[in-house]
């Protein structure tokens, strides 16, 4: 099947971290402008202050992105970052996706994400390993 599933998580606040709306937004709206295979896409927000609705998160229609779950995080301190984490790659297996990207919310992706889908729907020992790009020749 190869359902891609792409998880980010995120946190916004004034006082924390101003601009992590503009930088989750970037890194959807990259991830969508670039890759050609089925996904579903999972963004956990980490207790943005104020709570509020993906729709008001990103002042942007959700009916531009198709196949999205938002979930809100009431308390980030009870799990921390890697319950997060947890949270974004079990929505994506709840929803039958076999390939699962998890990315930092500052990340831009561009059309080589393809090629690392690629490599892993055709890798014989994909479904025991776990995989990253380069980044900027890193």
């Amino acid at each position: 099947m190869n359902k891609v599933g792409y998880t980010i998580t995120f946190h916004h606040s004034d006082e924390i971290r101003p601009n992590g709306k503009k930088v989750v937004k970037q890194n959807l709206d990259s991830f969508y402008d670039n890759c050609k295979h089925e996904f579903s896409s999972f963004i956990v927000d980490n207790q943005s202050v104020p709570r509020t609705s993906f729709g008001e998160v990103f002042d942007i229609s959700q009916d531009k992105y198709k196949n999205l779950q938002y979930t809100y995080v009431e308390d980030q301190f009870e799990k921390g970052i890697t319950g997060a984490w947890s949270l974004g790659i079990n929505q994506a297996i709840d929803d039958g996706c076999d390939i699962i990207i998890l990315t930092t919310d500052d990340t831009v992706i561009n059309d080589t994400i393809n090629n690392l889908i690629e490599y892993v729907k055709n890798d014989p020992n994909s479904d025991n390993t776990i995989y990253g790009p380069m980044a900027s020749g890193v």
